[in-house]
């Protein structure tokens, strides 16, 4: 559908800015879960593993955010605040769990 409204190179960026986004919150998770909350990961290795290496990855996904296109980061940005006004209003401000999608198996 998104064809019908932007040209390729436009779809190409939002689907970067996407995966830049998603890739980012996949490293800060994993720091965020086995360093912050499961206390038992601060050895060593655990500090290599769950900390250092996903900072790597956070560092080079940084590279590539600050080489993303001007348009890619308004409208992925922007796109970005549209949802996360909607999910505050569907929430009301975080009082009330979100709704979950449920898949039912269609029995043939």
């Amino acid at each position: 559908m998104s064809a019908l409204f932007f040209d390729l190179v436009t779809a190409t960026s939002l689907i970067n800015f996407g995966a830049l986004m998603a890739f980012t919150f996949v490293n800060l998770s994993v720091i965020s879960h086995f360093i912050i909350r499961e206390k038992k990961h601060r050895t060593i290795k655990g500090c290599i593993q769950y900390l250092i290496m996903p900072l790597i990855g956070a560092i080079a996904i940084g590279i590539l955010w600050i080489n993303l296109e001007a348009s890619s980061l308004i409208m992925g940005t922007s796109w970005f605040i549209i949802g996360f006004c909607y999910l505050l209003y569907i929430t009301k401000a975080f009082r009330k769990a979100p709704p979950q999608y449920q898949v039912e198996e269609i029995q043939l």
